[in-house]
């Protein structure tokens, strides 16, 4: 395998990793469930993974360069913030959430990830998203919390609790609702990061 690594630059090793696990993988449905692959499958399967993945990296929106690096900054002590991310998978039509939850030392107190069938369009996913962190912090019972992402469609009108009539009203409306019984709240628009939605 070294070797390997060594003969080929990274999209061809790439490759030659893809078509190993697909190969492995059709050897062990052979094993298990008695199946037979042909070969010209099995690079068609190699294929649309490998499209899929590339895909997958899809900037949505322009964000501005800056000079210094993208990091995580921490709350303010005796604060939680909340970071989410999301992604859609046009061809299985569905959306997915993740959520992670840190400390003022990074730590991570809470998470959740989960699947939305139905969801693809971009805007609908990230209100559903910002709804979820809200209740994350609401059943972990958080007092001081900020909710942080790139997604200013979202994150203006639940900061600033002007929410015109859209697609994603309800959810936002329903949001802003469940943020009220929280006793600090702050919604944090990031412009250093660059952040992407993932659409397969």
């Amino acid at each position: 395998m070294r070797y390997v690594a060594i003969k080929l630059d990274t999209l061809q090793f790439g490759w030659f990793l893809v078509v190993c696990w697909t190969l492995w993988n059709s050897r062990n449905a052979k094993l298990m469930e008695d199946t037979h692959d042909d070969p010209l499958s099995l690079i068609q399967q190699a294929r649309r993974f490998i499209d899929a993945f590339w895909e997958a990296d899809v900037v949505i929106g322009i964000v501005e360069k800056t000079s210094s690096p993208a990091i995580w900054r921490p709350p303010p002590r005796g604060w939680v913030k909340i970071n989410f991310d999301v992604g859609i998978s046009k061809e299985q039509v569905v959306g997915s959430v993740g959520i992670i939850a840190r400390n003022e030392e990074g730590s991570c107190i809470g998470w959740r990830a989960m699947c939305f069938p139905g969801i693809t369009d971009p805007m609908h996913i990230e209100a559903v998203a910002a709804r979820l962190a809200v209740e994350l912090a609401l059943a972990s019972v958080w007092e001081n919390v900020v909710i942080e992402r790139d997604c200013s469609g979202v994150i203006h009108p639940l900061e600033c609790g002007l929410i015109e009539p859209s697609q994603i009203n309800p959810v936002l409306l329903e949001t802003h609702v469940m943020g009220s019984s929280i006793q600090r709240l702050e919604w944090s628009l990031v412009r250093s990061l660059l952040m992407y939605l993932h659409i397969t």
